[in-house]
């Protein structure tokens, strides 16, 4: 099924395409910085981390913090890319759209609430506390991922710095107090997630409820973005599957103290395909209005370039890293930096073409090819991961993300723009 975008003009105006252009720009500026700064964070953390926990606890915490996402990504229903390629206006409105259209995302604390009571009841007090406090930090991140959707569409930057620049700052600050006190059991750690995604969630309802009453034109937006979200969502559990589900097997195929070892790179050497993301979701709309004017194949290359400079420089202070500050038994990761380096910058190229089916209105297309990433992935990793373990998983990705890039290619070279698409259908909606 295809989803079709609105009906254009035979070219972007020049004018209206140089203000997309500078205010792509300006938002991949500000998405950049509280990346680099989360990017920070997130290495930092990762070392401290290590440093007071066994490969086992790091394993268990890891998992958690996956489980999370995964529930993060369930709440949102896949409105996050539609919604900024569509809408646009002031904070508080934007904020207002956001909160009804994942209104359901307070099911994730009480579903965790009501299993954790009876995992808690059976005896597993350990793991009920672990399931709540995840499931809280999921309803957290979900308005820590909105409010960024809210700064693209609105350029508020304010509340997007507050929730991804001071909240990553007290995050490292949270972390390294844990390891001057020595703590080292997760349930604390997952705490300090939770800490810090709260201002979030207050920022985005508070200022919901000052914003008007969304009318009957938004409303009927608002319902083509949740379609969109809905034939995007398969997509977006394929992606966080594609990127997760190692995490979930490998603890199920071979250990968490495997997981361990394999988590202490592995988020390190995601951090180099942040920027590429960034600049991705920042172009939506200025993809969207030019159309036909984009070199979809030169987009593509650039942040393949960029994503493999940064995966050579991020592999290098993660070995360092490894080296000189992590006990010995993690040593034994230094050797899964190379694999992922690859796989790193490979997924950075087909966030470039999946971005780019959203812009063409491919919405159906997106979801067709990260299953078949997915699919591929999870296949080598039941098949690797058993006799390989941490290798295995590593290896598992790259033939993934492979499989995720060579079916973007098909798609795009398949799929109209969307300039050519209105031209000839004259549809004009989604």
């Amino acid at each position: 099924m295809t989803d079709h975008p609105p009906k254009a003009s035979a070219g972007p105006q020049p004018a209206v395409s140089t203000r997309l252009r500078h205010a792509a720009a300006s938002r991949t500026s500000v998405l950049l910085l509280g990346q680099v700064v989360a990017a920070g964070a997130a290495f930092g953390i990762n070392i401290l981390a290590a440093k007071v926990m066994a490969p086992a606890d790091r394993g268990v915490l890891a998992l958690a913090l996956q489980l999370s996402y995964m529930a993060t990504t369930a709440a949102l229903l896949g409105v996050e890319s539609p919604y900024v390629a569509r809408r646009s206006g002031s904070f508080p409105q934007v904020a207002r759209e956001l909160v009804s259209l994942m209104r359901l995302s307070v099911l994730l604390p009480a579903a965790g609430l009501v299993t954790g009571m009876a995992l808690y009841l059976t005896g597993h007090i350990e793991v009920a506390v672990i399931l709540v406090l995840g499931s809280l930090y999921a309803y957290g991140n979900t308005y820590v991922r909105a409010v960024r959707a809210a700064y693209i569409a609105s350029n508020a930057a304010k509340p997007f710095l507050v929730t991804a620049v001071v909240s990553q700052i007290v995050l490292l600050a949270l972390a390294a107090l844990l390891v001057l006190l020595d703590i080292g059991d997760p349930s604390f750690w997952v705490g300090a997630y939770i800490i810090v995604s709260l201002p979030a969630v207050a920022i985005l309802l508070a200022q919901a409820r000052g914003a008007r009453p969304i009318d009957q034109d938004a409303r009927a937006e608002l319902a083509v973005v949740r379609r969109q979200g809905l034939r995007l969502l398969p997509a977006s559990f394929g992606n966080t599957a594609m990127l997760r589900s190692d995490r979930l097997l490998l603890p199920a195929l071979a250990s968490v103290s495997e997981l361990g070892l394999y988590i202490v790179v592995a988020t390190a050497m995601e951090i180099a395909g942040w920027p590429v993301k960034q600049w991705v979701d920042s172009s939506l709309r200025r993809w969207r209005e030019q159309g036909r004017a984009l070199r979809a194949g030169l987009l593509v290359a650039r942040a393949t370039v960029l994503a493999l400079a940064l995966s050579l420089v991020g592999g290098g202070v993660t070995y360092v890293a490894v080296v000189v500050f992590l006990p010995e038994p993690y040593r034994a990761s230094t050797m899964l930096i190379p694999v992922l380096g690859c796989a790193t910058t490979i997924y950075a190229a087909t966030r470039v073409q999946q971005g780019l089916l959203v812009a063409r209105g491919q919405s159906t297309q997106v979801s067709i090819v990260e299953i078949s990433g997915m699919l591929a992935a999870v296949a080598m990793y039941v098949a690797l991961i058993p006799t390989w373990g941490a290798m295995g998983a590593a290896m598992g990705s790259v033939i993934g993300y492979a499989v995720c890039l060579a079916a973007g290619a098909w798609a795009l070279h398949r799929s109209p723009s969307a300039m050519d698409r209105s031209t000839h259908s004259g549809e004009a909606t989604l």
